[in-house]
């Protein structure tokens, strides 16, 4: 087993162990029908909803996946035809401002929907584990998971809080990079009002001379 499912199954021991022993007496047969019938309802309740958020995404990321495309495009041919090149080796600065317009507009078209699917879809399966516990709960023939429920309930109260917790800085990370290109758009349009665009090698490593080069644009550091 991973370190990452060992993990996943060591933070919430005690519902998993209480919906391994549901699950083992669903398939032996020791589950009145009614019990029975209570958790095909759950479960295919469960898996429509995740059937539709899966169509919700593809419907709602489509256009804009659609729009992102076109837009980058456009921004690509509006660049060509002002005089700028995309051969393998040379770019010049106004691919800064495209470059800030495409991480910005990937993130929200592209990006977004599916990390708001994924919080769905978790919420949805928490909820889904909680219901089954309480089933195992009020059907324990060998009375030794009724005490416990309020452990397991606490258990998946705690993965929710954490993954809420994790999908917040996710949401943080997202708005630090957005004020990043905004910073880097702004400069690069401040520099391009007064300045001819500085050519940049497309390399693994900078262009030594492209400091120097910029410098003697602006005036600055020039000797």
């Amino acid at each position: 087993m991973s370190e990452d499912a060992q993990a996943g199954k060591s933070a919430a021991p005690i519902t998993q162990e209480m919906l391994e022993s549901l699950a083992a007496d669903y398939k032996a047969g020791r589950l009145p029908d009614d019990v029975k019938e209570r958790i095909d309802a759950l479960r295919d309740e469960y898996f429509e909803n995740f059937k539709d958020r899966m169509v919700d995404l593809k419907n709602d990321a489509k256009p804009g996946i659609d729009e992102f495309i076109s837009d980058v495009k456009a921004q690509m041919n509006a660049y060509e035809a002002d005089g700028g090149t995309l051969n393998s080796e040379v770019v010049d600065s106004r691919m800064l401002q495209i470059s800030a317009n495409v991480v910005d507009a990937g993130l929200e078209k592209v990006v977004q929907p599916v990390i708001d699917a994924v919080e769905d879809v978790v919420h949805d399966t928490i909820d889904y584990a909680s219901e089954l516990v309480q089933i195992r709960a009020e059907h324990d023939p060998d009375g030794i998971h009724a005490s416990r429920l309020e452990a397991a309930q606490e258990e998946l109260a705690r993965s929710g809080e954490i993954f809420d917790a994790g999908m917040e800085k996710v949401h943080g990370d997202f708005d630090t990079v957005h004020e990043q290109m905004e910073q880097l758009r702004a400069e690069a349009e401040e520099f391009h009002q007064d300045h001819a665009p500085v050519q940049i090698i497309k390399s693994t490593t900078v262009d030594p001379n492209l400091p120097e080069q910029m410098a003697e644009e602006t005036g600055e550091g020039a000797a």
